[in-house]
């Protein structure tokens, strides 16, 4: 707006047009004010008196040079501004938008009855209406792009913070690995692919003795042992298949391929690996182990029976000296 005045004031003063060109250079110096007024975290009544400045400075053009002035269109920018930068409710919207209606319509209707205050000559005239053609469509150009713009960054965030909430949904907060639910709907998408042909195996796994490691380290040296482990599984079941943590110190395992004579292999390695892995940078002589129960999945029957029966054969497991596989 500070700019449509400076060239209004330079248009109007070729042509010897004062009263309006010192008119048009004092409003540029007011938006000029408002401008410099957004900088001191003033930005919503700023907009506010922007509004009513324009709509007041509209009426008086509209008076001092008439209706074919064109000056009457720029309400249009009033009601985009209030439309998109505001954050009035819907109605507070509609009311505005009927207000600048209704004084639209008047402004027309005291203009048709009525002389203008100031008779300007044919081509000044006519380069204002150029003027505020270029600027109006500009101004509603940049509302509309702006508004466009944050809402689809908006749209972004909330479809990325949307994906955030859902993935910590999914993943246990501590280890970072898959939540129960979340590798129950996994297996039963796997399973829905290929339902009469999937062959995989169901393994459950526990650290030995966690409890005494706790009672032992303190919970918080607990905690690290079990995102140091949690790390190694997610980081060996790569390409291999999925883990989660079941539960507690307690792990589940679904082995794409192979059957359960060559994922015994992979358990047993895992598990040795387990056994040797480094805890001294949380604690001198920690050291872990793990046991498995192992068991194929058998399609005739609910994948709920496989998991008991992993499970039933870890705590045989346990019971038999731990740090072993049970197949």
């Amino acid at each position: 707006m500070s700019v449509y005045f400076i060239l209004q004031a330079v248009l109007l003063g070729s042509f010897k047009e004062w009263m309006v060109c010192t008119i048009a250079i004092i409003l540029c110096l007011l938006y000029c004010g408002l401008f410099y007024a957004t900088y001191k975290g003033k930005l919503k009544s700023v907009i506010t008196a922007a509004q009513l400045f324009t709509l007041s400075w509209i009426i008086g053009y509209v008076y001092l040079l008439g209706w074919d002035s064109g000056v009457q269109h720029f309400l249009f920018v009033i009601l985009l501004c209030s439309l998109v930068t505001t954050y009035h409710s819907t109605k507070i919207r509609l009311l505005l938008a009927l207000l600048y209606c209704s004084i639209r319509l008047l402004l027309f209707r005291n203009a048709m009855a009525r002389e203008p205050i100031l008779s300007i000559d044919f081509t000044s005239n006519c380069l204002i209406q150029i003027l505020n053609t270029i600027t109006i469509f500009s101004e509603i150009t940049f509302l509309t792009s702006m508004f466009i713009k944050e809402s689809q960054e908006m749209e972004r965030k909330l479809v990325s913070y949307n994906e955030y909430i859902r993935e910590l949904a999914r993943k246990d907060a501590l280890t970072g690995l898959m939540n129960r639910r979340s590798m129950l709907e996994s297996i039963e998408e796997m399973l829905s692919s290929s339902p009469n042909n999937r062959s995989f195996c169901i393994a459950i796994s526990d650290i030995d003795l966690f409890k005494s490691v706790n009672d032992s380290y303190g919970h918080e040296v607990g905690d690290a042992a079990l995102k140091i482990i949690s790390d190694y599984l997610e980081n060996y079941m790569k390409k291999r298949g999925y883990v989660a943590r079941w539960g507690g110190e307690e792990f589940l395992f679904v082995f794409h391929d192979g059957n359960g004579d060559e994922v015994k292999i992979e358990l047993e390695t895992m598990r040795a690996e387990i056994e040797k892995l480094d805890f001294s940078h949380i604690s001198k002589d920690l050291h872990v182990t793990m046991t498995f129960g192992l068991e194929e999945y058998d399609p005739t029957k609910p994948i709920d029976t496989s998991i008991t029966n992993a499970d039933k054969k870890l705590y045989l497991g346990k019971n038999s000296g731990r740090n072993k596989v049970i197949f």
